[in-house]
């Protein structure tokens, strides 16, 4: 109900008219600006760049204040045949170099301030990719190539972006279309939008990769096996020269008691999301809270005893996101991890996978003998079961023995917490990442 009555507030915000179409051939200005006088749009403006060989990080694909007209198109007038927005739909033809395109495409995505639409575009033709396609209004907020262009012309308060790339090729044609009308998007196209549409915006976190990578622990709350620790992720992504770091913050909690010989006791972790965001300082119509590209997934987190007790038993529970979906009721892998009992137990023990049982969340029992003692015991969420939503969470709970009236003297345990911190943009964006909890575990005789 909160989703569907903000998303109407937005879907009210916007401007009632439908976007002017842009029709005809343009010509160049004494500024080398390109002006459409045959709808009579006084002053509205065509700018378009080529920016060749754009690397990795899109380091080299900033914006005119740093460019000045170095890549701005000065063979051949562009031109821009038709642009308008009709029924939740863009279309916007022309050519660049000669080269023609036919761009169409659905309404994606919305910003918080309702300030930037979205379209899911393609090129029917078949002559570019569509690297981004979008309209925004209070454009002195956004980040956009023409930015100096912007800063000299405050009579423009509406841009539409229409970024194209040759197949199989980095050189990139970005063009900017300048005026004052903002399309009108239907209530029901806002109403239908999925949870994580927001991804629609990061058109830069799909193309480039970041330019740094930090993940750091910011705060520990209470003992050394009692406790919980917030770390913070980021990627700071370039675009058009300005940096825009996407966050998640998330929690791992331990909480691990201490036993009497002879008797049982438990052994709990957690890992959550406990909020995400992007940042942009200076550019408000890019920030986003509540959603950035960042996940956690492949996440194993493993029980190590200490010496001379063993796991009884492991349970799962959890609340993942699979398929765009938040679920509870899912399985994942369990396995385990054979020693002995005076041996400290690591992670390159023998493995031994077990099938679960979704009855009561994910669990299976053990009985310890001499030979076969559970002295590691791991929960593998799998590829899909992700922590992507704020409150998503992965929990594991052990039941732990001493084993052989033998754990006298206090001893280490760990838990170990292994994930990927994954760009869901882009596939091969992600770092494996390990922290270990370790401290004493006390035995009462």
């Amino acid at each position: 109900m909160k989703k569907n009555i903000s998303k109407r507030i937005l879907s009210t915000a916007l401007c009632l008219t439908l976007m002017v179409t842009l029709t005809s051939t343009v010509m160049a200005d004494g500024y080398g600006r390109v002006v459409d006088e045959a709808m009579g749009l006084t002053g509205n403006a065509v700018m378009i760049a080529h920016i060749p060989d754009v690397n990795e990080t899109g380091e080299n694909l900033r914006n005119d204040t740093h460019d000045g007209i170095r890549h701005q198109a000065t063979t051949g007038i562009p031109n821009i045949f038709y642009a308008g927005v009709e029924n939740d739909r863009i279309y916007i033809s022309g050519n660049v170099n000669g080269v023609l395109f036919q761009v169409e495409g659905d309404f994606s995505s919305i910003s918080q301030n309702g300030n930037i639409l979205v379209f899911d575009a393609v090129d029917v033709l078949g002559n570019f990719r569509v690297v981004h396609c979008a309209v925004e209004r209070n454009i002195a907020d956004s980040i956009l190539y023409f930015r100096s262009f912007v800063n000299d012309n405050p009579q423009y308060d509406v841009a539409t972006r229409l970024y194209l790339a040759p197949y199989g090729e980095r050189d990139f044609f970005l063009i900017e279309l300048f005026g004052n009308t903002f399309p009108m998007i239907s209530e029901e196209a806002i109403d239908a939008l999925p949870e994580d549409h927001f991804l629609n915006l990061f058109w830069y976190a799909r193309e480039f990769e970041p330019i740094s990578v930090v993940v750091e622990e910011e705060e520990m709350l209470g003992r050394t096996l009692n406790s919980m620790w917030i770390l913070l992720a980021q990627y700071t992504f370039n675009q058009l020269g300005m940096p825009i770091t996407h966050n998640i913050r998330f929690e791992q909690s331990v909480d691990i008691r201490g036993g009497r010989v002879s008797g049982t006791s438990t052994a709990n972790a957690t890992m959550r999301v406990r909020d995400k965001w992007v940042a942009s300082p200076g550019f408000p119509n890019n920030e986003v809270s509540g959603s950035s590209s960042l996940m956690l997934r492949d996440i194993r987190i493993t029980y190590l005893t200490r010496t001379h007790t063993a796991v009884t038993r492991m349970m799962t529970s959890g609340e993942v996101t699979i398929g765009g979906r938040i679920v509870t009721n899912f399985s994942p892998g369990l396995g385990v991890g054979l020693k002995g009992p005076a041996l400290a137990p690591s992670l390159s023990v023998t493995w031994q996978r077990r099938n679960v049982s979704t009855q009561v969340g994910s669990w299976m029992t053990h009985t310890n003998t001499a030979t076969n003692l559970w002295r590691a015991a791991e929960a593998h969420f799998l590829e899909n079961q992700v922590l992507d939503r704020i409150g998503n969470h992965a929990s594991v709970m052990w039941d732990w023995a001493d084993f052989g009236n033998a754990a006298r003297a206090a001893a280490p345990a760990s838990v170990v917490f292994d994930y990927l911190l994954y760009n869901q943009l882009f596939l091969f964006q992600s770092h494996r990442r390990s922290e270990t909890r370790t401290g004493q575990i006390s035995i009462v005789w």
